[in-house]
Formats: structure tokens, sequence, C-alpha cells
């Protein structure tokens, strides 16, 4: 019998262990006879195997590593390693794209049936961002992503059901951020792009038409443009007044939180200085990529706040999936343009390309 602990953080530093049997891969939980959780952190866990080594004899085993330096990789090595030190293991270094070779066994029937979003959705804009930038700058994830051919989501390897739901969750919308991103600028640039997709950053990812397209806008006191408030001696009476609207409208709609960081954001301003002289917002574009009823509480708590607190010229919510007619006919009651279909040659896709194109 063999102890075998793993490390869960997410892709910031965990380690897992997959057995290969044939074509197919399952996680190491699945020859294990005893299983020891140790909480290490708010989101942290060390997760002990006891298994029979006479099980996974004369087997491979796969190694997920990752560091929190934005690095994810893979190493091969019999299962009899197992029983020795990490360094005394015989490890070979195993492509992330040879995780297409094998049948992954963990997934219950909602994650099967998200591969067909997956692939419909996700992967073409995934080689859309590819071919039309020439570096880019965004989450380990995503990036992870742009440099390999996957044929599973990342996410899916993580041993934990819930991890795996935020991962995609987190995962998807940023594909679908920056892909709305690049799609739009493809139609004002020709070149390949070079961008820089983080959040609260402190100058816009692109200039169009005297216009700055900022990614992940942010204007969280705190936080705002790389944390300026910090050391920055006054502001102007516009961001005032936009403070103290967040503020007003927190107490009207009984918010836990402000929300302050639309997706993406077109303002007057091309750089920081600009905007805190003149914080004018010519349209936010808000991205939702799941089920309407996923998001539904967010119109309240978010989009018809944004209205309210950025005072924007015009809102546009660009939805991957349909919306339903009532709720197109209540948000337009605030202004707020919903375009659903949003994906790549999806009946949206035009549709928002000309509605910004006409707004700028």
């Amino acid at each position: 019998m063999i102890r075998i602990v793993e490390v869960h953080r997410g892709f910031r530093g965990g380690e897992y262990y997959f057995v290969i049997d044939g074509n197919k891969l399952f996680h190491i939980s699945y020859f294990a006879s005893e299983i020891e959780v140790e909480k290490v952190g708010k989101k942290e866990r060390d997760i002990t195997y006891q298994i029979d080594l006479e099980k996974i004899k004369s087997k491979n085993v796969i190694e997920i590593s990752s560091t929190n330096k934005r690095y994810t990789f893979a190493d091969i090595y019999p299962a009899e390693d197992l029983q020795f030190e990490p360094d005394k293991r015989r490890k070979k270094v195993l492509s992330l794209e040879a995780l297409n070779n094998y049948e992954i066994t963990w997934l219950d029937k909602d994650e099967k049936k998200f591969l067909n979003e997956w692939n419909n959705f996700y992967k073409p804009m995934i080689s859309y961002i590819k071919e039309n930038t020439e570096d880019i700058y965004s989450s380990n994830l995503v990036e992870t992503h742009l440099k390999n051919n996957l044929k599973y989501p990342l996410s899916f390897f993580l041993p934990d059901k819930n991890s795996r739901k935020k991962s995609i969750e987190v995962l998807t919308r940023n594909i679908h951020q920056i892909w709305v991103c690049v799609r739009i600028l493809k139609e004002f640039v020709s070149e390949r792009l070079k961008l820089h997709f983080t959040q609260s950053s402190t100058k816009p990812i692109a200039i169009i038409k005297n216009y700055g397209l900022w990614f992940e806008f942010d204007l969280t006191p705190h936080t705002m443009f790389g944390g300026e408030l910090w050391y920055r001696d006054g502001i102007s009476l516009g961001i005032k007044e936009i403070f103290e609207r967040a503020e007003r409208i927190k107490d009207k709609y009984k918010l836990s939180k402000i929300p302050l960081r639309p997706d993406i954001v077109f303002t007057h301003a091309k750089n920081k200085n600009e905007f805190f002289e003149n914080p004018s917002i010519k349209l936010v574009i808000e991205c939702k990529n799941f089920d309407y009823e996923f998001w539904e509480k967010d119109i309240r708590k978010q989009i018809i706040p944004y209205v309210e607190i950025f005072n924007p010229e015009k809102v546009i919510l660009a939805s991957l999936k349909p919306v339903p007619l009532f709720v197109k006919n209540k948000l337009a009651n605030f202004n707020i343009h919903v375009i659903d279909n949003v994906y790549p040659n999806g009946c949206g896709e035009k549709e928002l390309i000309d509605y910004i194109k006409r707004s700028l």
C-alpha cells in the first residue's frame, strides 16, 4: 500500500494524478481504498489517497502540475514510481496536447453535454483569437488554450467537480470577452494585434476612432488604473459624482457591493489622465455567455446599476445564448440594447459589429 498526496490549488500550484488504462484516463481516486482530506486554506486542500500498488502496476501515470508563475505542464512515468519521492520518479515531459489522445472518465452528464458548447462556440473563438493576434497577455488558463490545441478544456483536469465548474465559468467568460474585443478591433485594424488583457489596467487595450477601448474597465476606488487613487492628489468633480451615484445606487437596490467593473468600455478619454479630467463614457458592453437563468439576478444587481452609475451614452448586453423577448423589452426601458447569439457566425455577431460602428 502506498500513500499519494494530491495538492489542490487549482492551476496555481496544484498537482494532480491520472492513471492510463488503454485509451482511457482515470483519476487516481478511482483506485483508492482510503481518502483523507486536509484543509490548508480557504479554498486549498491536500488530499491523501491510499492505494494498492498492485492495482496500477504496469500502467503509466500522468501528473499535471502548475506553478504560481503561470505555467501548467504534464509528466508521464511508470505507476510503480509513485512509491518513490518525486525527484526519484522516471519522469518524461508530456505535451498538454497529448491529453487529447485519451478519453477522460470522471465527467458527469452535464459536463459531457458541455463539450458540445466547447466545440461549437469556444474552440472557434480560440481559433479566431489565435489567427488575429500576434501577441496576447491574459490569464494563465486562457493563454494555455491559445498555445495548445486542446480537445478538452484544461479545467476538466481538476479532480473536484465544484472546482471544475468554477474554473469553466471563468475560462469561458474570459474567452467570450476577449473574442468580442478582438472581433470588434478587426473591423478597424487590418494587422495582427498585440493585446494586453488585464483587469484594472492603466491604459486601454486600443484606441478606435479617438475612443479608448478598455477591457474589464474598473472604477473600484482602491484598484482603478492600478491603484491610482492611492497616490493621486485630488480627483475631479466628475469622478466624485460617479462615486456618489454609486453609493446612491447601492442604497436604492440594496446591493451588498457596488458594481464598478463592466466587461468592455469605450471612453472619450484615451488614457487614465484624460479620464480623470473627463470621465465620460461612450459605450458599455456587458458580455454574458451562459443561459439567461444563470445571470438573471445580474440584471438588478449589475446591468441596470451600470446604466445609472456610469451614465454611458449607450449600453449593449452581448449574450452568447438566446435572451427571452420580455427581458429584451425590460432592458430596453433602461436604454440597454440586448444582442443575443453573439458567437462566431452567430446571427448576433454582425448585429453587434454594425451597432458599434453606428455608435462610434
